[in-house]
């Protein structure tokens, strides 16, 4: 097992079929590197990636929902075939959490992404967890992302 401390609180615990995310991965998948962590296993096709805000007039005025909302305007006009599959609400790091499952196909190809987003508030901040699987190792990549998930820890 592999520990790595994101912004210097939150605590992710994964398998060695993982690796961190390089910055110039993360720009190739999300765009950017600031603000972002990941760890990837692309023999199973799986990225789990946390995002955050950093804290500020704006963290105090929205809630996970509207981030949640904001997220997904900007999905369905950027993915191709873009559906959302449900929302949930659960707990991260023993925080509550609001989320979205959702499939898309990318850009070019026929290949089915499912991933699931989920966002909860911690000290000012919003931490955003983002998970993506091909469809057809979604059954066994879900249980990994589970244990990801049921691992994070905020320091106290």
């Amino acid at each position: 097992m592999k520990k790595i401390t994101i912004n210097r609180e939150l605590t992710l615990t994964y398998t060695d079929e993982f690796h961190r995310m390089s910055a110039d991965e993360l720009i190739k998948f999300c765009g950017t590197s600031e603000n972002h962590s990941g760890i990837y296993d692309e023999e199973n096709h799986m990225l789990i990636i946390v995002s955050w805000t950093n804290p500020g007039f704006f963290n105090y005025m929205t809630d996970a929902k509207s981030i949640i909302g904001g997220a997904e305007r900007c999905m369905k006009k950027n993915l191709l075939n873009y559906r959302r599959e449900d929302s949930f609400k659960c707990e991260i790091a023993s925080k509550k959490a609001n989320g979205i499952r959702f499939a898309y196909t990318p850009t070019g190809t026929d290949i089915v992404q499912v991933g699931e987003m989920s966002v909860f508030r911690a000290k000012h901040k919003f931490y955003v967890i983002q998970y993506i699987s091909r469809s057809e190792y979604n059954a066994q990549n879900r249980v990994a992302y589970a244990d990801a998930l049921h691992s994070l820890k905020l320091s106290a």
